[in-house]
């Protein structure tokens, strides 16, 4: 690869042009996008195929890949649970650990739930919203 000098000094100015070339054409003005947004060479229902199984094989591997953690924290807590303990392990058995450090909080109510309905029901319409703007845009 060679190596550059540095800048290299100009005398006199430098105009930056450029041509356009217009010629008329059959296609009426408000069809010119059809070419672009109307692309059904591939397939002649329209459907992305690839992008569908793309998205649906990604949807099957987090499933999975968070079940099997899932399931085998489960099972560490279960065998924890159902072995026979001795009087020394029950002391340290008797401080809870694991799902049961939150089982009496599941049913209480959070902090601010006037807030917390207020950030809900906000959210939902805007879902609801954006998603009849979809289907109307289709």
């Amino acid at each position: 690869m060679a190596k550059s000098a540095g800048p290299q000094n100009l005398k006199g100015d430098v105009q930056f042009t450029y041509d356009v070339k217009w010629r008329e054409s059959d296609v009426i003005f408000g069809h010119r996008w059809d070419v672009y947004l109307h692309q059904t060479k591939h397939d002649s229902t329209g459907v992305h195929w690839k992008a569908i199984c793309n998205a649906l094989s990604i949807v099957l591997v987090l499933f999975f890949l968070i079940a099997c953690v899932l399931v085998r924290n489960l099972k560490k807590d279960f065998a924890r649970y159902e072995q026979v303990l001795s009087e020394e392990d029950l002391e340290e058995a008797r401080e809870e650990s694991g799902w049961k450090l939150v089982h009496g909080d599941v049913f209480r109510p959070p902090e601010g739930i006037l807030f917390f309905s207020v950030i809900v029901g906000t959210g939902v319409q805007i879902l609801l919203m954006s998603l009849l703007t979809v289907i109307c845009a289709l």
